[in-house]
């Protein structure tokens, strides 16, 4: 009889302390809804506006912005046409931005689709979306002079695709970010379904992928590491989220809708979607690129920023304290 009142409470003790840390694990995780909520309707988290670009093109073809990276102060540009093997060097000048040289890519894809860039240190990471690699090579200096990218080796991303659903061409790699410290590469498929694949770089493994459940868009189109979070453009919402990838949670996220989208109309057209495709966070600035497909700008758009033509458009905003 003792030995049955003994096994009992320990039992009861051990559903006790089961449905103990669930609650815990729900509360836990409610109110990281609740913080991120709070700080989306908080007006210190809004973006502010410091200037609005629109870089003189470098040739007389298309160039549509896929990618940018600040370094030293310059701006490296990269765009997605299969004949531009190269990057772009971009110098601000107040609310200017000068050309100064085009980089020559070196090596890599004969027929490249280049949709993003990340780099640690001097190496490069560029998405091809052309054949789903990601591609790293190095950018070289000489005397603090930029001088050329020289593509060394690939890692190719398997996508994980459910049978019933045919995966889209255009809809493969379309961002890339890069734990430098922990040598994990983060490549983003756009949609279709969207997904984000972890990718161990010494092993070339992919180590887990996901997508992120329950946010107001359908896509993602560029993203950035930073201090165990990911910052991912979800273009179709018109937001910045900014994921911790160790509670698998988006804990913040800003919109920048109000800049980029008026009168039910995007900056360029005619088109029915968003077209921001470039982000690069500093500590105190956010830049955000279109890439226009070559469409001409509107007239909201001129009006307000005294845009025009098919020149794509880059944004730099002062970055939320807390984001």
């Amino acid at each position: 009889m003792a030995n049955s009142i003994i096994d009992f409470f320990t039992s009861f003790s051990l559903r006790f302390q089961v449905v103990a840390s669930s609650a815990l694990v729900l509360l836990a995780v409610s109110a990281m809804a609740t913080s991120a909520a709070e700080k989306q309707n908080d007006p210190s988290n809004k973006l502010k506006l410091i200037s609005s670009h629109q870089p003189p093109r470098p040739s007389t073809k298309a160039f549509d912005l896929s990618g940018l990276l600040v370094v030293d102060d310059h701006l490296l540009l990269l765009s997605d046409k299969p004949w531009d093997r190269f990057l772009y060097l971009y110098e601000s000048d107040g609310p200017q931005l000068l050309f100064r040289k085009k980089l020559p890519i070196e090596g890599g894809p004969s027929k490249p689709d280049f949709e993003a860039l990340a780099m640690c240190k001097n190496t490069l990471y560029l998405a091809d979306e052309n054949d789903q690699t990601i591609w790293t090579g190095k950018l070289e200096f000489e005397e603090k002079k930029f001088l050329k990218v020289t593509l060394t080796d690939s890692v190719k991303v398997v996508f994980y695709v459910a049978k019933k659903e045919a995966w889209k061409k255009n809809a493969g790699i379309e961002g890339v970010a890069v734990d430098c410290q922990k040598n994990l590469l983060y490549a983003l498929k756009e949609r279709q379904p969207r997904r984000i694949y972890e990718i161990d770089l010494k092993s070339q493994k992919i180590t887990r992928d996901f997508d992120i459940k329950g946010t107001d868009g359908y896509d993602f189109s560029d993203a950035q590491f930073e201090n165990g979070h990911l910052y991912i453009l979800e273009r179709s919402a018109y937001k910045i989220l900014k994921y911790d990838l160790k509670s698998k949670t988006v804990v913040d996220s800003v919109s920048y809708k109000e800049f980029f989208f008026e009168s039910n109309q995007p900056l360029f057209g005619p088109t029915p979607y968003a077209l921001e495709e470039a982000l690069f966070l500093s500590k105190e600035f956010i830049w955000i690129g279109t890439d226009n497909n070559d469409l001409k700008s509107l007239p909201w758009a001129e009006k307000r920023y005294k845009f025009s033509g098919k020149a794509p458009v880059i944004m730099k905003f002062q970055r939320p304290k807390e984001f």
